[in-house]
Formats: C-alpha cells, sequence, structure tokens
C-alpha cells in the first residue's frame, strides 16, 4: 500500500511542477484582490498562469500585457509562456506589447517570445497559431 501512495505522490507532484492557466473570473482564483500583491482586473481577458500554487505570470487584454514573478528561473518562465500561448482555446492572435510594464520590445521579453515563435512587428511581438 506505501508503495501506491508513493506513486501517487509522484503524480501530484509533477502534475504540481506543471504550469498551470486560469482564468481571472474563475471561482478558483484567490489572486488580484485586495490581499494579493497581484492586481489586476478580473475580466475574461486576463489569465494568470500558476506553478505549485503560485503565480508566475500574468496576461492581461489576452496576452497584450505580460508580467512575470521576480524570483522566476528563466525557464520557467518560458513554459509558463508556452502554457499561455497554446492553451486549450486559446485566441489564434495575439500581440504583446508590454513586459513588465515596459515596452516589450528590446526587452528581456521580446528574447523570450522570440523562441516562442512570435515575431517582431511595430507595436510589439505578434502571435498566430498554427493550425
Amino acid at each position: 500500500a506505501a508503495s501506491v501512495g508513493n506513486a501517487a505522490a509522484s503524480v501530484g507532484n509533477a502534475a504540481a511542477s506543471v504550469p498551470y492557466v486560469l482564468n481571472a473570473v474563475d471561482p478558483a482564483n484567490v489572486f488580484g484582490g485586495d490581499a494579493s500583491d497581484w492586481k489586476f482586473a478580473r475580466v475574461p481577458s486576463t489569465h494568470i498562469v500558476l506553478h505549485s500554487g503560485q503565480p508566475i505570470l500574468l496576461a492581461q487584454e489576452n496576452g497584450e500585457r505580460l508580467t512575470t514573478a521576480s524570483n522566476v528561473s528563466d525557464d520557467l518562465i518560458r513554459r509558463a509562456l508556452r502554457e499561455f500561448f497554446t492553451r486549450a482555446n486559446a485566441p489564434r492572435h495575439a500581440v504583446v506589447t508590454e513586459w513588465n510594464g515596459k515596452t516589450v520590445l528590446k526587452s528581456a521579453g521580446e528574447n523570450f517570445l522570440r523562441e516562442l515563435g512570435l515575431y517582431r512587428v511595430p507595436k510589439g511581438m505578434e502571435w498566430w497559431r498554427k493550425g
């Protein structure tokens, strides 16, 4: 019985290590209120990406404005971005204009987004979902 419990725990730990996209209006969302460090409107166009229960990426206006947690590794930011842009029912098109409150162009975000396949346009970085 102990081995079954350990197997279940390892599956749970593996699931917890995958970033999870949550819509801001989802009742499970506990972030964004007065007691939270993350301030955002609870509207359908806003998503947060959680890792181990903590927000690591805030995507407002369908990804037009992206904000990352300050204590997150580059690898985790890449994974969070991938989860956000490839989530079920994600829009086929997005233009990112802001990264951590500043223009995305010439920011660290531009490099992360380019790695995902976004390309530079005059307003920022553009994404078209394939398929």
